[in-house]
Order: structure tokens, then sequence, then C-alpha cells
């Protein structure tokens, strides 16, 4: 009975301990950075008549004094908590509100203080006039623009300035800090509380690949978090397999705290899901740039919309390399045996699957930071986790119909490779990511954009020896490295090494370049 035991014992590890495994190193990408903690025994402001009149006394009197900072914060407390109405009797005093956002925009704002950062290493702030708060509200979609804001919530660093007025009035300012360099606000807290609020984004990375064939091209997302701002030069975050948008927390984090790239970038990010080859998901990527600069910019007169700086990791990086060349028929031709005109197809698809294998280098696009990119593919691709993967990704299902008319309508036409994985119904992200697949090679090898600043980031697991044997685990040296990039960057991390410190630091250096 023991032996039987023993037996069974050593199946169930030779099955479940490869899921086990490749669960955590799914999950890695995935983990929420940071969140905020509330302070406990803040200091809050009674309900009495007297003690109100007291601090609106102190504040009135001073309220960039250390005490009217003091008091401001907890009028601030009391204030939030009783619907921050626009104009308040307060007893015999006058409250007046007013500011750079509608009344009632936020659902809640809340002194900085009063919140601890959990996760990130640095918080930062800047000193100034007023009371740094973090603005938080549902995205209810609304308005047309929340479609580009993150579905999880809109948070927002907002500055409280109070100014005595005649009498016993006193103003409060809701002042938006990010215009305003003498404001005092916190630019960290405002991330921390969007990261850390109760969402579904850190499980999107799963879902985009196992849930594929259930997903729509409408999670395809291009989201900005700030409001869009027609003078400085977007910065797209780009994420890679079995990801999201998660990985950028830390960078985003010090990018806000640097004052050189909040004068001249604004911070967007796509969202997409992973699981379809990444030539259909780049051909997405590219409409949601062009559906964003439309909305935003219609008449293209921004100097936002003249240029377009991107950092991808992972397969991030093959979606962007979409946007530096020009395809010609070379990616047709690897898929296809026929021209495009002998296609038997309805109008509709014929100019879908043109569109996915053909396009043009953007005139946008000015800089690219490629890090941990499987530019020659990854041998995992190839091994257990890869093979499990494979078997668990699920294909969007406009994908897998619009390749099955194809093929139903064309025998003979799609070339050998193609027409065998298409008939099997399987050509994920993964398959696609083998070090032997032709498109990689010809991607590969199509001339870069003259226009295009290249860098590369590269991770390497702490080992040492010869450069061109390491890898950070998932993708080897030989396959990021780029000959034409500018700056190559090893850093001793794995492949999530977006959020090494050393990454950061070089993608910060790269960035205060003209």
């Amino acid at each position: 009975m023991n032996l039987r035991l023993a037996h069974i014992a050593r199946i169930l590890r030779v099955f479940t301990l490869p899921l086990v495994v490749s669960s955590i190193f799914l999950a890695s990408c995935s983990l929420v950075p940071s969140r905020l903690k509330e302070v406990s025994g803040l200091s809050r402001l009674g309900s009495s008549p007297a003690e109100i009149s007291v601090s609106l006394e102190i504040i009135h009197a001073n309220p960039d004094s250390e005490g009217g900072k003091e008091e401001g914060c907890r009028l601030l407390r009391l204030w939030n908590q009783n619907g921050q109405a626009a104009d308040s009797r307060l007893g015999d005093w006058q409250l007046v509100v007013s500011g750079d956002y509608p009344q009632g925009y936020f659902d809640s704002l809340v002194p900085a203080e009063d919140f601890e950062i959990v996760g990130f290493k640095d918080r930062h702030t800047r000193p100034g006039k007023g009371i740094p708060l973090v603005g938080h509200r549902q995205n209810r979609h609304r308005e047309e623009v929340e479609n580009y804001y993150p579905p999880e919530g809109i948070c927002r660093p907002v500055t409280a300035v109070f100014q005595p007025g005649p009498g016993k009035t006193l103003h409060l300012t809701l002042a938006d800090p990010t215009q305003r360099d003498y404001l005092a606000t916190d630019f960290t807290a405002p991330l921390s509380s969007l990261l850390g609020g109760p969402s579904a984004l850190g499980r999107k990375g799963f879902t985009g690949l196992l849930r594929g064939n259930s997903l729509h091209e409408d999670e395809h997302r291009l989201y900005l978090l700030e409001p869009y701002d027609p003078q400085k030069t977007p910065v797209l975050f780009v994420h890679g397999l079995l990801s999201t948008p998660l990985i950028w927390a830390q960078i985003t984090n010090d990018a806000w705290g640097d004052p050189a790239f909040r004068r001249r970038y604004q911070v967007w990010h796509y969202l997409y899901p992973t699981s379809a080859p990444f030539l259909y998901s780049a051909l997405l990527f590219r409409q949601r740039i062009d559906e964003a600069r439309h909305f935003f910019d219609p008449n293209g007169d921004d100097p936002a919309s003249r240029n377009l700086d991107i950092v991808a990791h992972s397969m991030g990086g093959l979606l962007t390399r979409t946007l530096i060349t020009d395809s010609g028929n070379r990616i047709w031709n690897d898929v296809f045996q026929v021209p495009p005109e002998q296609l038997t197809a309805s109008p509709a698809d014929h100019r879908q699957v043109y569109d996915i294998l053909h396009w043009k280098a953007r005139r946008d696009v000015r800089r690219v930071i490629f890090i941990a990119v499987p530019h020659r593919g990854s041998t995992m691709s190839r091994g257990w986790i890869g093979r499990l993967g494979d078997s668990l990704a699920g294909l969007p299902v406009k994908f897998t119909s619009l390749y099955a008319r194809i093929h139903h309508d064309n025998p003979g036409a799609l070339r050998p490779g193609f027409n065998d994985a298409l008939s099997k119904g399987k050509l994920t992200s993964i398959d696609t990511l083998s070090p032997a697949h032709p498109l990689l090679k010809t991607l590969l090898e199509l001339p870069v954009s003259r226009r295009v600043e290249i860098h590369s980031i590269v991770g390497n697991r702490g080992r040492t020896g010869p450069l061109a044997q390491s890898s950070d685990g998932v993708v080897p040296y030989t396959s990021s490295h780029l000959d034409q990039a500018l700056s190559e960057l090893v850093v001793p991390a794995g492949h999530s090494a977006t959020q090494h410190p050393d990454t950061v630091h070089e993608v910060l250096r790269i960035m205060d370049k003209p």
C-alpha cells in the first residue's frame, strides 16, 4: 500500500510541480507593487462650532505656517467627510471653494500626510505653498476622455491652498500642482492609491493569455495616467507577455519624482491581452495610438503629436518594432505563397489580413528603449513552461475565425508552417516567440527608420562569465542585443528587469537627452 502511495506521489510531483513553478513565474509580473496605508492616531477636527472657529482663525491668520497647515489638514478631513461643499457656512465663518477641478470631481480628497507608502522605495514630494492632497474618483466613463484613463480609478495629486478673505471668509483653492512648480505636492501617494485599490489589473496578465478566446479588441487599450498635455512628449510604456502595466510602477513613480522628466514628458501606458500572435496585437497597437492621437489632437497641431518615445519590455518590444520599420511584402511572403491580389477574401477580411502583415514606420516615433526584448526569440517557448503556456493559451475568436475563413477559401495559399499551425488552431504568442520562427528573423532584418534612436537594456541574473553566454532566465543576451543600439546596459536582474534600480536610472538618463 505504501509503495502504491509513493508511486502516486511521484506522478503528482511530475505533473503538479511544473504547474506550480510556472504559476509562480507568471504571477511575478502581476504583483501589486505599492499601496497606501492609513496613518493611525491622526488629529481630527471636532464638529463643535467653538473648535471649528478656533481652527479657522489659525488658518486665516497664516495659512502657510506650521500651525496653519496643521489646522488646514484637520479642516480638510472634516470638509471631505461632510461632502466637499463648494460654499459652506461654518458657524459665523464662510468657506468658499474653487479651483482647477469641477465641483465634486473627486470622490475623496484626503491630505497626503494621512498615508504611509507601502512598496515603493522612494516617496517623491515637493515642498511649497499649500497642503498636498490625494484626489481619487471612480472611473465612471461619464466623459469620453475617461475611456483613456485607467478603469481602476482616476488618482491625481491636488494641492489645497487656503487664502484669507475679508472678515470671516476663507478661500480654499484646489489646484493642479503639476502645472505650478511653487505648490507643495506628493507625487507618489496618488500613484500608490491607484495601484493598491480594489482592481483586477494584477490578474489581467493571466486572463490576457488564458482567456484570450473570450477577450475583445476593445481590451487593447492606451491609458493616460495624467491629463493630456499638448506641450509634452508622450512616453508610452508597453508591457510584455503575461504582464500588465504594473511592471512600470517603479519607473513611473521615479519619473514623476524627476523635475526634468515632469517638465518635458507625460506618461502613457498600453495594456493588451498577450495570447495572440504579436503581429495581430501589433496591428491593434498601431490603431490605438492613431485613435488616441486623433482624439486628443484631431488637427495634429500639438507639439505632443510631433514626437513619441517608447519604453518596451519583452514581447512589447516586438509590437514596437512594427512602429519603426517598413514591412514591404517581406512579412506577407513569409506567411503566404501567393501575392495579396490573388487572395480570395471579403473586402473586410482582405483589408485586415493585409494590415496585419503590412505597415510603414511611423513619423512620430523618436526614441525606443528596449528592455529584455527577445528580438531573436526565446528557447523557453520550446521548453516545458512554453509548452504548458501554449496548451493553456486561448486565441481571440475574431483572430481564429478570420484565419479559418482565409484558410478555407485559399487552399494552398499559406506556407506549410502556417498552414499546419492554423489547421490545429494554434498560433499563439508563445509559438511565435520560438527562435526558429521565420517571422522573428524577418522582423529583425527589416531596417529601422533613420529617424529613430534605439537603446537597449539587457538582464543578466548576476552570473559572471562571457557576456554572450548570459541570460535573464527567459531571454539570452544574444537575443536581446542589437548592433544598432546607441547604448546598451546590462543589469544584474532577471527577466523582470523593469523594476531594477539600474534600469530605472538608465531610462531617466536616456530621457534626459534632448
